[in-house]
């Protein structure tokens, strides 16, 4: 199935107060349909109350665009501190290797993972992981490993980028 899907950092936050979510996040699925639920949230201030508008039965890919269009929090380049930008400069840049940057096993094959993928899987799990995604696209992309380091090194240590846009 093909999507439609744009990467959340080319789109405007959500402006309305539809959402939608996994119904059953605990469970795995039965099958190729997902759940999702969809409801209004109510605006910041206000007591907790969601108002449920219904659930659908959607494809997988499907039942994720969904929820990917209709999330608040884009990812973004300023989700990404020093410590991620490093992780993702070390496994890429292999004439970089400081031992404050060096990943645990599991992050350095997610990275590896991330510039393997085809882009509709890198999609998805940018979903999860969308700090290491945008640092991957960064580092990969024309002229990457350049920016990546030029980037990193501007980075304050152990802050998250809040200038950047």
């Amino acid at each position: 199935m093909s999507s439609t899907y744009m990467a959340a950092a080319c789109l405007p936050p959500a402006l309305s107060p539809v959402r939608a979510r996994l119904a059953n996040p605990d469970k795995p699925p039965a099958g190729p349909e997902e759940v999702i639920e969809v409801y209004a949230a109510t605006p910041p201030g206000s007591p907790k109350h969601e108002n449920v508008y219904g659930l659908l039965i959607l494809p997988r890919d499907a039942a994720y665009d969904v929820i990917s269009r209709l999330e608040d929090a884009p990812a973004s380049i300023n989700a990404i501190d020093r410590r991620i930008a490093g992780q993702v400069r070390w496994v890429l840049d292999l004439d970089y290797r400081s031992d404050a940057d060096r990943p645990e096993e599991w992050v350095h094959d997610l990275i590896v993972l991330m510039t393997r993928l085809p882009e509709e899987e890198q999609r998805r799990l940018g979903r999860i992981y969308p700090a290491y995604t945008v640092a991957v696209a960064i580092g990969t992309g024309p002229g990457g490993l350049e920016a990546l380091r030029r980037w990193h090194e501007s980075l304050p240590a152990d802050e998250p980028d809040t200038a950047a846009g």
